[in-house]
């Protein structure tokens, strides 16, 4: 039985930030001078009305946009992608030895599981089946990573990075959690192993130590 492995999704492999913006957009109709389109390497704060880069954007626009993918049946398949080449690669050789599983906060659109597994099989993704998430598991992400008990988990959110990492301090763990955070503007002060790219997480797992 191979060792576990967990991967976030959004702002990990798939980049949401720019998927979210141009879809905002189209939504608002705001002009290019008032709304920066940008990825998630350049996404300074987690709300987008937040964001002193675009600070016209407020929380009804933002509400607005999300209306548009609770009805979306598309929008998660047409994520753009955050990795290389290299990074997909890499992802290959670790499922060689690693169960890969996709976990995703993923919980709004049509069929965003479906649409998940669509946009993974479409980047040519190891495992593309695995994806779990709180609308199918009912859970929410820390519940099912410690259901999962992986060897590694690779996440980016500053809300589930503190929970992920607490994990490994609760008496029920039979085993340490290695919880690495792939490093974005919007979460310096989280916890987790810094990892800047798929590879090089996909490199540090392949280095644990396995019983």
């Amino acid at each position: 039985m191979k060792p576990v492995v967990v991967l976030d999704i959004d702002g990990v492999l798939a980049d949401f930030t720019l998927g979210f913006l141009r879809l905002a957009a189209e939504v608002t109709g705001m002009e290019p001078e008032a709304l920066r389109i940008k990825g998630s390497v350049e996404q300074n704060t987690w709300q987008f009305r937040d964001d002193y880069d675009n600070p016209g954007f407020s929380k009804r626009n933002e509400d607005d946009v999300w209306d548009v993918i609770r009805e979306s049946e598309t929008f998660w398949v047409d994520m753009p992608s955050l990795t290389t080449e290299a990074d997909d690669e890499a992802l290959r050789v670790l499922a060689e030895q690693f169960d890969i599983v996709y976990v995703t906060d993923r919980n709004v659109g049509v069929d965003p599981v479906g649409q998940t597994v669509m946009w993974l099989v479409d980047q040519e993704l190891p495992n593309p089946y695995h994806v779990l998430s709180r609308r199918v598991t009912r859970q929410k992400k820390w519940e099912i990573v410690k259901d999962l008990c992986p060897i590694a988990v690779l996440e980016d959110s500053p809300k589930n990075l503190p929970q992920l990492v607490k994990l490994n301090v609760e008496p029920w763990m039979l085993a340490d959690i290695n919880i690495f955070r792939m490093v974005r503007r919007y979460n310096p002060c989280c916890p987790g192993i810094p990892i800047y790219t798929v590879a090089e997480f996909c490199r540090a797992v392949e280095a644990l130590p396995r019983a």
